[in-house]
């Protein structure tokens, strides 16, 4: 550290007040005038902190849940123990357990999650830009599978090439969101912050899940399925893509890449309309025209809706005569599906309920089809 450097962190008015307050860094301002001015973080709240250390955010949010919230600081160092309510876990966000290990340690879902993660800067910006963007992107994903419905992000990221794309795909989870840097972030850095106002998606309620398992207790059961399925795709851990699936004939094709340039957009992905329409609607169509038992479609999302052809199928499928079990994205509004909304059962999927809503949907196909096929396994 130069003369310099200390001599203007001397005259730095955030690092002054954390002394004079108590706080472990300057940092623990950004988070308090976020909070201030956006209410990410209430009184008797779970709180995620992904690079707690050396603990200025954990003060701030402490001081914001009181006694009865609860809040967990996650870093690869050793953080100084604060009490009461602050836990600390010493782990590399990257671990593949790291989402499990957060809803243990919670108890339940968070309402928060908070990342000031950054990388050890070498310099060399391009680098150190595709370093922070993984990060940020990581925070993203852990997000993703622990924050409860309505909860709230705030996520350290540097400006660069990678930084759009980026926050195109986190604002697909939000009901609103948007870029900002706090009063307390030096003005010459290149720090920026995501902010993720309402979680539109449950995280890892297992709605997926759900499908696969009555399409294998229906099919075990000799009932004839069609339909479509979508999965993600990821590579070395980021997500690339989706495919869809054909559950009659098991063809498979893209539902939306990254990579692409040409087609309808959706956030950061590329819808690829040919496969969505030779597979995913023509499996559709053969569902309504052939001799179905049972159609399974999920999900019906806005990169399904961006076809007119999926549209008007879907619209056929809702109101036509089979039994028809279909995933929505919560919060989602289409008139397909708004206009069956009456004569049709649906439930809210969480992780309290899932198992009680798989067997309450295998009750109802039963007695929909008419075919009892024993109990739901």
């Amino acid at each position: 550290m130069t003369g310099t450097w200390l001599a203007k962190r001397r005259k730095d008015q955030y690092y002054r007040l954390a002394r004079i307050r108590g706080y472990r860094s300057r940092s623990a301002y950004k988070l308090q005038q976020t909070i201030r001015t956006y209410g990410i973080v209430k009184p008797g709240q779970k709180v995620v902190d992904l690079g707690a250390q050396p603990g200025g955010w954990l003060q701030v949010a402490r001081e914001t849940v009181g006694p009865e919230g609860l809040v967990l600081g996650i870093d690869l160092k050793d953080i100084q123990p604060l009490s009461p309510n602050v836990k600390l876990l010493k782990m590399d966000v990257y671990a593949e357990d790291m989402p499990d290990r957060i809803i243990a340690e919670l108890g339940g879902p968070a309402n928060a999650v908070l990342s000031d993660l950054a990388p050890s800067i070498i310099g060399a910006w391009d680098i150190d830009h595709e370093r922070q963007v993984d990060l940020a992107r990581r925070a993203l994903e852990i997000a993703e599978k622990v924050l409860d419905y309505h909860g709230n992000v705030l996520i350290k990221l540097f400006e660069g090439p990678e930084r759009k794309k980026l926050q195109d795909d986190a604002a697909l989870f939000f009901e609103r969101s948007r870029l900002l840097k706090p009063k307390a972030s030096r003005p010459e850095a290149s720090e920026i912050y995501f902010l993720g106002l309402g979680f539109k998606a449950r995280p890892g309620v297992g709605k997926t899940t759900i499908v696969n398992r009555l399409y294998e207790h229906y099919s075990k059961s000799g009932f004839k399925i069609g339909g479509m399925t979508t999965r993600e795709v990821r590579e070395a851990g980021v997500r690339t893509g989706f495919m869809i699936t054909d559950l009659s004939s098991g063809q498979e094709g893209w539902l939306a890449k990254k990579e692409l340039t040409a087609g309808p957009r959706v956030g950061s992905y590329v819808v690829v309309s040919d496969d969505l329409d030779n597979i995913g609607v023509a499996a559709l169509e053969r569902s309504m025209n052939g001799p179905a038992d049972l159609i399974i479609v999920d999900e019906i999302g806005p990169m399904e809706m961006t076809s007119a052809s999926f549209r008007n199928s879907i619209s056929r499928v809702l109101n036509g005569n089979r039994t028809v079990v279909a995933t929505v994205k919560y919060g989602s509004r289409y008139p397909e599906v708004e206009k069956t909304w009456q004569k049709s059962l649906h439930w809210e999927i969480t992780k309290e309920n899932r198992e009680s809503i798989y067997r309450k949907i295998i009750s109802q196909v039963d007695d929909w089809t008419g075919k009892p096929v024993g109990g739901a396994s």
